[in-house]
């Protein structure tokens, strides 16, 4: 090669190796792994359990339906018509649910605490497994098996539940601090007085946690991945690096908020359209089985096994009716589970764009304790930097 020149043709991974956003496209392709899949299940399934246990003291409702029924109050995430719809549609996919969260934790703190904090606790656990099967396959073309990587999450529990609730216990912590100053300092007439001298404090711890809520809405995707993807040695994952991710997640959001804006649309845009093909195909799945089995079935028969209506409107619930809508569930759990796998994925994905445009650090850059990347199962190399211009091949979840 002469003077530098080769012939070997120009290839679309050479035109956009420099950029970033296509590399958060790549968030779906991560998250169809059976081992990711399969983590997002079971912590579907776990955290269901947890949600569907009724509550004693809140009249026998489940947890699930106490934060559905849940009001956002002044956290109500805005409707819109038109081209606004199809902005706040897909924006409130990943929104609601945090504003949800926040709305059963307030005004159900008991219930909150004895069911949601385990359900809490299992989906960030199994997300975080997720995101260092996606991590390690985004840098290097490494497939972990979904066993080690649920071990290293177990090992780091610590500092994903600093990471993950840390915002919102010092969010508390500031409005337990006014409650407390306010019943003391402007309840009784001889302090009233000092009690509104100080009001001015109360404002800015308000402004504050205002400002922390509104990140931690914005930049929650960001705190797993902060934590699975940074370390400080083999026997890390305390508190203190959940600490240290919190304070990457808070500072990138600000530092690049339109990049991190784009980033995020794009990933929202794959995860909208993702949950709706699947839950479409699991439909169609329901649907198509429902019609196939009861082809040749009497009216009466098919109302008794499969719980269709019968002349009257009414439906019969028997044994098999319930058996058929177990099975029935099964294609919308791995639907979701899908949907699941590919957020977790595409918020670690997200996480190393935005480190690489804030810190500088390569994208490929992740920590990777115990791991020969010489003898990594996807491939005999690290998968190049930037610009190399050459791919490893694919990973495999074992």
């Amino acid at each position: 090669m002469p003077g530098g020149h080769s012939d070997r043709p120009i290839v679309l991974a050479d035109l956009t190796a420099d950029l970033l956003w296509p590399k958060v496209l790549r968030s779906v392709g991560l998250a169809l792994r059976p081992g990711r899949v399969l983590l997002a299940f079971v912590a579907i399934v776990a955290a269901g359990l947890c949600l569907s246990i009724p509550v004693p003291w809140e009249e026998g409702r489940t947890a699930w339906q106490l934060m559905r029924s849940a009001s956002f109050g002044a956290m109500s995430f805005p409707a819109g018509e038109g081209i606004a719809e199809l902005v706040l549609v897909p924006l409130s996919f990943v929104v609601r649910p945090v504003l949800a969260g926040a709305a059963f934790a307030t005004q159900h703190p008991l219930a909150f605490a004895a069911f949601g904090l385990p359900a809490l606790f299992v989906v960030t656990l199994f997300g975080a497994a997720i995101s260092r099967l996606a991590s390690a396959d985004f840098a290097h073309g490494v497939g972990e098996p979904w066993t080690r990587a649920l071990a290293f999450a177990l090992g780091r529990w610590p500092a994903l539940l600093v990471a993950v609730l840390g915002p919102l216990a010092l969010i508390a912590g500031f409005a337990a601090i006014n409650a407390v100053l306010g019943w003391g300092l402007l309840r009784w007439p001889g302090v009233r007085v000092v009690g509104a001298l100080f009001y001015g404090g109360a404002l800015l711890t308000s402004a504050v946690s205002v400002f922390l809520f509104v990140v931690y809405v914005v930049g929650w995707p960001l705190l797993l991945p902060a934590v699975i993807c940074e370390g400080r040695g083999i026997k890390g994952g305390g508190p203190g690096d959940g600490i240290d991710g919190i304070q990457r997640a808070y500072a990138y959001v600000p530092t690049a908020p339109l990049r991190y804006l784009a980033f995020a649309a794009l990933l929202v845009a794959q995860l909208y359209l993702l949950h709706w093909l699947v839950f479409w195909m699991a439909d169609a799945t329901v649907g198509f089985a429902r019609w196939s089995a009861s082809a040749m079935l009497p009216e009466e028969a098919a109302r008794l096994a499969l719980g269709s209506p019968g002349v009257d409107g009414s439906q019969s619930v028997t044994f098999a009716n319930r058996v058929v809508e177990f099975w029935e569930r099964i294609p919308g759990m791995f639907a979701a589970s899908v949907v699941l796998s590919a957020l977790f994925c595409g918020c670690t994905v997200l996480y190393l764009a935005m480190r690489r445009v804030c810190d500088g650090q390569d994208e490929h850059d992740i920590w990777m304790p115990g791991i020969d990347l010489a003898d990594a199962p996807g491939g005999n190399t690290p998968r190049p930097r930037i610009g190399a211009g050459v791919q490893s091949g694919p990973a495999r979840d074992e």
